[in-house]
Order: C-alpha cells, then sequence, then structure tokens
C-alpha cells in the first residue's frame, strides 16, 4: 500500500502489517490474531525484541 511518506507491507501470510515513516527510526508490528489486535513497536526492522508493546480484545472494541 502507498501513503505519502509511509512505508506499509504485509507479511506474506497476511497475519502481519509493517509500517515506518519515510527517514524516521522505528518501525510498527500489528497483528490481527482470534482474541483482538496486538501492536508492538521496535527500534529498527534487525531487533528482535520490542521496546513497547499493546493490544485491545475484539471485545473491548465493540460499541455498548
Amino acid at each position: 500500500m502507498e501513503i505519502k511518506g509511509w512505508l506499509v507491507n504485509a507479511s506474506d501470510d497476511g497475519k502481519y502489517l509493517y509500517i515506518q515513516r519515510d527517514g524516521a527510526p522505528g518501525q510498527v508490528h500489528v497483528k490481527a490474531e482470534d482474541e483482538g489486535i496486538v501492536v508492538d513497536l521496535y527500534n529498527d526492522d534487525l531487533d528482535t525484541e520490542c521496546c513497547a508493546s499493546t493490544y485491545a480484545l475484539w471485545t473491548e472494541l465493540e460499541r455498548e
């Protein structure tokens, strides 16, 4: 997907979305799982451990 100023790619299996700002450090990994969405932040694409992480369950995202 092309968005001006951003690099957005998906994994071959479609489970992950990778997002980077052109010329900026860091990378965001978004994964949609059965229970919800997980977002992990990495310093760069060579890191194996994330520096920050958060998630939301699908049930938490539903309107009441």
